[in-house]
């Protein structure tokens, strides 16, 4: 029913309550549809006319439609094109023509936010379906691209003003994140606890912290023969939208179980290889974490002397960062005397190779102060520190060593008192008294003999080789002087090697020899017992004046080490005589011209004795050694 607005205005009004398709209600207007047209028609009666014939007495009314808008693919990769549709009766104005209109599509997740609008178009006439699409870049800002960087969410926002109210409607678009993973702590004791850590917004699904249902994540170690499929891990994100998912996993050196990756602790350069399986864009991404190796530290030579260079050994796989390059290693060497730390050098170490885990260093010392150099003077401590810090917790190898002090050695022979020998000149030619020894007596000073330790010394008669070994004592408590004495006994035969007594005679060659362990070395000093000289005329008969045959003096020593003069009784005359070795070892000769004297007298040292008849010569040889 129409009613008039007023009264003579011509004009009349009503209205029914239209119903969708539910059960009809009395009165109302039932089985609407969106998108259904609702027609209304007037029959005119002045002049007659019914609706066919009279435009104005038919209209047409369209129910509103719920539009629906859609971005593909909801998961879109990096640099990609996305598509927009949108479902919309209400938007198709013409239906026998193609109908457009814009939307705004904006990136807002990432800086700087970006806005695009997007020319949707109808797919044909009367299909209300319009679609457009539209590109985007992770590095390009322009007017036809959408910045949208990896990570980042895209939204299309379409108006939708019918039905009532309004309402604008919204579809969401990602663009895929290449997902990482990494592994925590590295390197990893054999008995740890690895922790999985997964960044990958794509996993991000929904406002709460979700889990990594729609990745895969397999922890896996070739020595696992229990687990040779390697373990699945189920990580959880760490807050709501957060895109970082985590997890753990055991790790055990005993046979593992089905939660656990076994080790074998014994076998160096072990690694836990954890896979995430990453559907956009489609890969695997994986991270390897280092089973923790106990390193060492070698220091050669194991004694050194100040000059030595010292070359540093570390044998460690945790140094070895990058396994196609040769690495590096830097550690702190400290030279310290009395407690005080004097020079300190940072040594660079070089791994002996790509991925070989050794790393070595040769440390130039030296006895003065210089750049590059530790100085490192005898008897003074030279300390090399490497730390391990993994396994945990850290360890710490120290080597000491103190730098060596070389051995002095002090021989003394010592001589009974009176038991010098002295020679008398007598008529009957006796020789001199026997040359005779008591002791030698031997001194070491050594600093870094090792305390409760003594010197080995030894003493030799290279005639025989025989061998005596002195006890050693310190001359004082604490001193580094060592001291010990060896009885000695005069005899021509060879003495028994160990007997305690060294057995010796005239021109024998005594060495004493001390081992010295830092730096290793023989320290010795070598003796010739002296000989007594003996001296004696050559000839029975001297005929004074002869040239052919001159006074001639025969020395039978170890050397010449004196004097020899001939001299007449009456003391008219005293030459000296010089001596030349022979052909016998130890045996020296010399000869003098002789003249008879005359009324002039004679003259001493012109190199020519001047005898008297019936005058004794005597020769004289004054031994310096033994005196």
């Amino acid at each position: 029913a129409v009613v008039e607005t007023g009264g003579d205005t011509g004009v009349f009004t009503g209205e029914i309550m239209t119903q969708g398709e539910v059960a009809s209600v009395p009165g109302n207007l039932t089985g609407l549809a969106e998108g259904s047209l609702v027609v209304g028609m007037y029959r005119d009666l002045i002049p007659d006319s019914n609706f066919h014939s009279c435009p104005l007495c038919n209209r047409a009314v369209l129910v509103a439609s719920t539009a629906n808008v859609t971005i593909f693919p909801a998961l879109l990769d990096v640099n990609g094109q996305l598509a927009v549709t949108v479902v919309d009766r209400d938007a198709n104005l013409g239906n026998l023509a193609v109908d457009s209109f814009t939307i705004n599509v904006t990136q807002s997740y990432r800086l700087p936010v970006d806005t695009k609008f997007v020319t949707v178009t109808e797919t044909g006439p009367d299909t209300s379906v319009f679609t457009g699409s539209l590109f985007t870049s992770e590095d390009v800002l322009d007017t036809s691209t959408l910045y949208a960087p990896q990570g980042s969410r895209i939204e299309a926002r379409y108006f939708d003003a019918n039905p009532a109210p309004s309402t604008v409607r919204i579809s969401e678009s990602r663009i895929a994140s290449v997902g990482s993973v990494s592994l925590s702590p590295s390197p990893l004791n054999p008995d740890g606890l690895l922790l999985i850590t997964v960044d990958d917004a794509d996993l991000d699904t929904t406002a709460a912290p979700d889990s990594s249902g729609l990745g895969a994540v397999v922890a896996f170690s070739p020595l696992d023969v229990f687990n040779p499929q390697g373990h699945s891990v189920l990580l959880l994100e760490n807050g709501p939208a957060t895109g970082v998912f985590t997890g753990e996993i055991q790790t055990n050196t005993a046979p593992g179980t089905a939660a656990s990756v076994t080790i074998d602790s014994s076998v160096s350069r072990t690694e836990i290889t954890v896979t995430y399986s990453d559907l956009a864009p489609a890969g695997d991404r994986t991270d390897v974490v280092r089973i923790a190796s106990v390193g060492s530290l070698v220091a050669n030579p194991p004694a050194f002397e100040s000059g030595a260079d010292i070359l540093i050994t570390v044998t460690d796989w945790d140094l070895n960062y990058r396994r196609a390059v040769v690495d590096t290693y830097q550690i702190a060497v400290n030279q310290s005397s009395g407690g005080l730390v004097r020079d300190t050098e940072q040594v660079t170490l070089t791994e002996t190779g790509a991925d070989t885990g050794v790393f070595t260093a040769l440390l130039l010392t030296s006895g003065t102060d210089a750049a590059g150099v530790l100085h490192a003077p005898p008897g003074s401590d030279v300390t090399i520190e490497y730390t391990d810090e993994a396994p945990t917790p850290p360890t710490t190898t120290t080597i000491t060593r103190r730098v060596a002090i070389g051995g002095t050695l002090g021989v003394t022979w010592m001589v009974p008192s009176g038991a010098n020998p002295e020679c008398v000149v007598v008529p009957s030619g006796e020789q001199c008294t026997t040359l005779t020894f008591s002791n030698v007596f031997v001194s070491v000073t050594d600093s870094d003999v090792p305390d409760g330790s003594t010197p080995t010394v030894k003493v030799y008669n290279t005639k025989g080789l025989e061998s005596e070994t002195f006890a050693m004592a310190p001359d004082s408590v604490g001193s580094t002087t060592f001291i010990g004495n060896l009885p000695c006994a005069f005899s021509a035969s060879e003495g028994t090697s160990g007997d305690g007594t060294l057995s010796l005679d005239e021109g024998d060659v005594i060495q004493v020899s001390y081992s010295d362990a830092a730096p290793a070395r023989e320290v010795f000093q070598t003796y010739t017992v002296p000989r007594i000289g003996r001296v004696t005329f050559v000839g029975s008969l001297l005929v004074v004046g002869a040239a052919s045959a001159p006074l001639t003096v025969q020395l039978v020593d170890s050397a010449v080490q004196g004097t020899v003069t001939v001299t007449t009784d009456l003391g008219l005359d005293s030459e000296t005589v010089s001596l030349s070795a022979t052909s016998a070892a130890g045996t020296f000769t010399g000869s003098i011209p002789t003249s008879p004297a005359l009324l002039r007298g004679a003259t001493q040292g012109d190199g020519v004795l001047t005898v008297r008849p019936g005058e004794t010569v005597q020769v004289l040889y004054v031994d310096t050694q033994p005196p």
